[in-house]
Parts: structure tokens; C-alpha cells; sequence
């Protein structure tokens, strides 16, 4: 009866001790946002871009994965005249809301910090707005 006492009152001690580990940030996203986007347009601050098995390799894109790693493909200088030569940039992302992330990213001149604001987002289309932040 000892033995089951015990077993009794270790187990609330261990339900509540895995309760209260970290749980990823990363739940509030949406299913259909993981994974990799080509750009498809700029208009009225709102990139939109496509859904895509791969990054090409003469346009800019990004990938988002579920565990919270990031990647930007995007030119690697200043200068956009063509011939524009693209590499991927690796990066993180957190989430703020279900329509918010935190985006932090390696870029040709250092580190960029900005949020993505998803107007919206489908299985095949992700339109979102790019706030820098300081």
C-alpha cells in the first residue's frame, strides 16, 4: 500500500513539472506559413510571394521553418542593377501574434531586425508588410 501511496503523489509532482517547461513560441503561426516563399511582387508596402518547392536562383525568397530558423535569399550588395547576384542569409524568427513575427537576419552588411506583418496567407500566396524595427 506504501508503494502506492508513493506512486500517487509522484505523479501530480511530475505532471506538474512538465507543465511548466518551455513550450516553443512558435505555436501561434499558421499551419500554411512554414516553409519556402518566392517573391512575386511589391505594391503599397505589401510583398507578396509564392509558395514554392525551392528558392530560385536569380529571384529573392525566404524560408520558414518550424523550428524557429529563418532564411532570406536576397542580393549580396548594395546594389540592385542588374545582373543582381542573390545568396541565402540565415536568420531566426519568433512569434508575436498569430499574424506578427520577430525577424532577425544576417544580411550583406550586417544584421537586420524587422517584423513581418502577414496581411494574409493561403496554402499557395503569403502577402505581408516588412516594419523595420531600430
Amino acid at each position: 500500500m506504501k508503494n502506492y501511496k508513493k506512486y500517487l503523489l509522484t505523479l501530480p509532482v511530475i505532471l506538474i513539472l512538465i507543465s511548466c517547461t518551455d513550450n516553443p513560441v512558435n505555436e501561434s503561426i499558421p499551419d500554411n506559413l512554414e516553409g519556402t516563399w518566392v517573391y512575386r511582387s511589391y505594391q503599397e508596402d505589401v510583398y507578396t510571394m509564392e509558395k514554392s518547392i525551392n528558392l530560385e536562383n536569380d529571384n529573392s525568397g525566404l524560408i520558414i521553418l518550424g523550428n524557429g530558423k529563418f532564411i532570406e535569399r536576397k542580393n549580396i550588395g548594395f546594389c540592385g542593377t542588374p545582373p543582381v547576384v542573390y545568396d541565402n542569409y540565415q536568420g531566426n524568427w519568433e512569434s508575436l501574434s498569430d499574424t506578427k513575427l520577430k525577424i532577425e537576419v544576417e544580411y550583406w552588411g550586417g544584421t537586420e531586425n524587422f517584423t513581418m506583418d502577414i496581411v494574409s496567407v493561403t496554402n499557395s500566396v503569403l502577402k505581408f508588410k516588412k516594419i523595420m524595427v531600430q
